[in-house]
């Protein structure tokens, strides 16, 4: 009973502490940044953000500066970074927060952003190695990962990327973000926690894979649970998920029952990407056929924490009406 009531007062003390950092003065965010800025060059080309070795550039930095003031005239309130790598793995021209080298880059941008009296928070990501060329047809993706996830990540290997997403989180803090957020993104195919998720790619035969998704979530909430040990109930941590992706054999009850575990794990809330058309969506002839229709889903099982959409994509003006009377904040 004691350990119970401890438990309420952490929760509630927490629920409190994220319900301040969700209801900003200005709630404007800014929360896709990519590879490269939309800004050109005097020859035409996008200015990259990031070197080849996943260092923020000078053009970088003075984007980020820019967009923490504002946009289209309104002042910024958060900025969302673009996916960061905590793993030695880094898809090209992506940021990285694998190493200690990268705190101090990361301490100035978060500096930069906090001068400009905005919050900022870091999405952070783990690849699967991914050195071949392949296009996007959904046999070639799942029977080529498969085999990586089934047969080649050892358990020792499972125990490395955990741990690389808790050094990720700790080294985000000391830097002076003011929040991360775990990526579960599928706009990137070799994402691992993904991967791991996805019932048509993972074959393993072990407590991380297989028929159960219990099993295939399950590195998913041991990197949360290491989390919080680390970094305690109080640093806001968030979960950002994208809509079921056919070419990745994502299903919608896949998402949602690793969502509900992440909830438990103690994610404060849950960010969804919609991105901007429906060209992966959907998987599985149990899956509904709009994307309101999953998120409203979502809802109806994700009760304690916050569900957020932050890039609004394909969504009308109708279908947000609908959200916020569900009480999903944008």
């Amino acid at each position: 009973m004691k350990l119970l009531i401890i438990f309420f007062i952490i929760s509630f003390i927490t629920c409190l502490k994220f319900t301040k950092f969700l209801n900003l003065k200005n709630k404007v965010f800014f929360g896709r940044f990519y590879e490269f800025s939309n800004i050109k060059d005097d020859l035409g080309y996008q200015i990259p953000l990031f070197t080849n070795f996943g260092e923020l550039t000078d053009d970088g930095m003075r984007y980020y500066d820019m967009c923490s003031k504002k946009i289209n005239g309104q002042k910024i309130g958060t900025i969302i970074t673009g996916d960061t790598s905590v793993g030695k793995y880094n898809k090209y021209g992506l940021g990285r927060i694998d190493d200690n080298i990268h705190i101090s880059e990361h301490k100035y941008l978060a500096e930069l952003v906090h001068k400009n009296e905005a919050d900022i928070i870091l999405k952070i990501i783990n690849y699967l190695d991914d050195n071949e060329e392949i296009n996007l047809h959904e046999q070639e993706i799942i029977s080529k990962y498969s085999d990586k996830i089934t047969s080649i990540i050892k358990i020792e290997d499972i125990i490395q990327i955990e741990d690389d997403y808790v050094q990720g989180a700790i080294r985000a803090k000391q830097a002076g973000y003011d929040c991360v957020l775990i990526s579960l993104n599928g706009d990137f195919n070799n994402n691992i926690l993904n991967l791991f998720l996805s019932s048509d790619i993972n074959k393993r035969k072990d407590e991380y894979g297989g028929i159960n998704i219990n099993n295939r979530v399950k590195i998913l909430s041991e990197i949360i649970k290491k989390i919080r040990i680390n970094l305690g109930y109080e640093y806001p941590l968030g979960l950002v998920i994208s809509l079921p992706n056919k070419y990745l054999g994502i299903k919608e009850d896949e998402i949602i029952t690793a969502c509900k575990i992440a909830e438990k794990s103690g994610i404060e809330f849950i960010q969804i990407d919609t991105g901007d058309s429906y060209s992966n969506y959907g998987n599985g002839e149990n899956d509904v056929k709009k994307p309101i229709e999953f998120i409203k889903k979502l809802s109806e099982n994700i009760k304690k924490i916050q569900i957020v959409i932050f890039n609004k994509g394909i969504l009308d003006k109708n279908d947000l009406k609908t959200l916020a009377k569900l009480g999903i904040k944008f």
